[in-house]
């Protein structure tokens, strides 16, 4: 996973656009001063939600990004397989995409962070989140 940077209009921006979706340009540089600059994650997921269009898109290229800004992201570090699944069961109808990235990483909606952390005491899991 990767930050990049998107904009709307660039027509006067010293820019290097390495993707797109539409008229919406995605650079891996933000630039300074420059009004509505949105963070990107490029995630490669391994599983996407019917959510994933309200928090992301597939660029022109079919490269998958998400609003940083609008999502949390969390990793299970260490738990009792049974309690993992009713855990997962429980996470599975708020979830916007599942990565793999050395480990697997589950990414939600970042009004939810409060619910998975208690969810994850209930179930007696370990978990770490690594966007906040």
């Amino acid at each position: 996973m990767k930050v990049y940077y998107g904009y709307e209009n660039i027509e006067n921006a010293d820019i290097l656009v390495c993707d797109q979706h539409e008229d919406f340009f995605i650079a891996t540089d933000a630039i300074v001063d420059f009004p509505d600059t949105i963070p990107l994650l490029h995630i490669n997921p391994i599983q996407t939600t019917l959510l994933y269009e309200d928090y992301g898109f597939r660029s022109d290229s079919q490269q998958h990004y998400i609003y940083m800004d609008m999502v949390c992201a969390f990793f299970i570090i260490d738990c009792d397989e049974q309690e993992k699944e009713m855990f997962l069961l429980q996470v599975e109808e708020e979830l916007v995409a599942v990565c793999e990235e050395g480990k697997r990483i589950y990414i939600l909606d970042k009004h939810h962070q409060p619910l998975i952390k208690k969810w994850a005491s209930v179930y007696k899991l370990a978990i770490e989140f690594i966007l906040f």
